[in-house]
């Protein structure tokens, strides 16, 4: 179901809900790249708190960072996506989480700057602001796209943030983000998004590059993926990974 309308927008559904499926799939700490994870010879293990002094806002960082303060990201710190993605010699090491409602550790006790009311732990967040935006429940836009709705005795039997669920109310009525996790989980295995998360997420998406008449897909309707990949007709992130890799090799920053 398309909803046109005359310039493309960003439902609440999307960017306070379904879309904030990824914040379950975020690990504790990476292999990041050879000088920073869990290995022999690293310099430290590549944790969220690490990382994000990396790349989170300036007032965030700490004072360890004043060294490199003046370029955006030191060489040092540079991904090596042979990690993430079957592209190159080195194994995969970094699968991410499943999806469903147990987040690491670390995204309830976010860093940096907090909340007036003191709260860190990003599911709240995230639940308080579907709340504060009047985000319709899981079930409600289930049963409106005439979708699978989850059975809430499955919600409350799969562990102990479905028991909480069950003792809050929220079984029925679930929040629209949690909802999105369950669906994930219960449905799916974690491996992708159920019926109602994949829904929103894919025409969300696909509804801005339709609406978008500077998009590459309005520009080529006909277009097909056009270079190499490893399986014909099925191009996808670790192909283009491969492809620049080989016309920009990685180069250790420290030989």
């Amino acid at each position: 179901m398309y909803l046109f309308v005359a310039e493309p927008f960003i439902p609440v559904e999307f960017s306070a809900g379904a879309y904030r499926f990824g914040h379950s799939m975020v690990r504790e700490s990476y292999d990041y790249n050879r000088y920073f994870g869990p290995g022999p010879g690293c310099i430290t293990p590549a944790t969220l708190d690490f990382l994000f002094s990396l790349t989170g806002p300036a007032k965030c960082r700490s004072a360890r960072d004043a060294v490199t303060a003046s370029v955006p990201l030191p060489a040092i710190a540079i991904i090596d996506w042979r990690r993430f993605f079957n592209v190159g010699e080195i194994p995969q090491r970094n699968a991410s989480r499943r999806i469903n409602a147990r987040l690491a550790p670390r995204m309830h006790r976010l860093p940096g700057e907090k909340l007036p009311d003191d709260v860190t732990s990003l599911p709240l967040r995230n639940l308080r602001r579907g709340r504060a935006l009047g985000l319709p429940s899981g079930q409600a836009l289930a049963a409106e796209y005439d979708l699978p709705v989850l059975d809430p005795s499955r919600i409350a039997a799969s562990g102990p943030d479905g028991e909480a669920a069950a003792r809050h109310g929220f079984i029925h009525d679930t929040p629209l983000w949690y909802y999105v996790l369950k669906e994930a989980e219960l449905m799916a295995d974690g491996k992708h998004l159920g019926p109602l998360g994949s829904r929103i997420v894919a025409e969300v998406i696909i509804g801005l590059l339709e609406g978008d008449d500077r998009s590459f897909l309005s520009q080529r309707r006909d277009w097909k993926p056009e270079l190499p990949c490893a399986t014909p007709n099925d191009f996808r992130l670790a192909d283009m990974l491969r492809f620049l890799e080989r016309r920009a090799p990685i180069i250790d920053p420290l030989g």
